[in-house]
């Protein structure tokens, strides 16, 4: 942990994301003997005491109040990121010679934003607007939560790929 904090302390002086000097000592660490037990414990300190905050941080710097106002914009922004990762996602299967119903599938799998996503955007938080801020936010909440049922929907259609094979 002391690694982790010393290059993420580092890389923070030299004006980069301390995220990076973190990641470099988790690309060090896992090369020694100790790794099973350091990622273990990492992972219990993480999950239970830094992500917590992390995430709390993140949603104490969002005024709900004063983002009623902007909700135009905020829809706005949420619409655009979550058309955006479906129709990209889409297309890269359709590319790659998937059916629409199959490139549909493996596109409620891959739309979820996942939390490094709520990393970079807290780490920009500064260099955006607040609107811009809110709606990315909103848009990850969003997206993950309404993930499981596009999933559902998409796989409880009938001619479902499961149940006739893959050929």
């Amino acid at each position: 942990m002391l690694l982790a904090f010393a290059l993420g302390a580092i890389t923070q002086s030299l004006n980069l994301a301390s995220v990076l000097g973190v990641f470099i000592a988790g690309m060090l660490l896992c090369q020694t003997a100790q790794f099973p037990v350091i990622k273990r414990k990492v992972k219990e300190v993480g999950e239970n005491f830094f992500i917590p905050i992390f995430f709390a941080s993140v949603g104490l710097s969002i005024n709900l109040f004063a983002s009623a106002n902007d909700i135009i914009p905020i829809l706005a922004i949420m619409g655009i990121v979550v058309g955006v990762k479906i129709v990209t996602a889409m297309a890269a299967f359709r590319l790659f010679h998937y059916n629409q119903t199959d490139a549909l599938k493996l596109t409620t799998g891959f739309v979820t934003l996942s939390e490094m996503t709520a990393v970079i955007v807290a780490i920009a938080v500064e260099k955006i607007s607040p609107v811009f801020f809110v709606g990315l936010i909103a848009s990850f909440v969003l997206i993950n939560a309404a993930s499981p049922v596009f999933i559902k929907f998409a796989f409880g259609r009938k001619n479902n790929t499961a149940r006739r094979g893959w050929g």
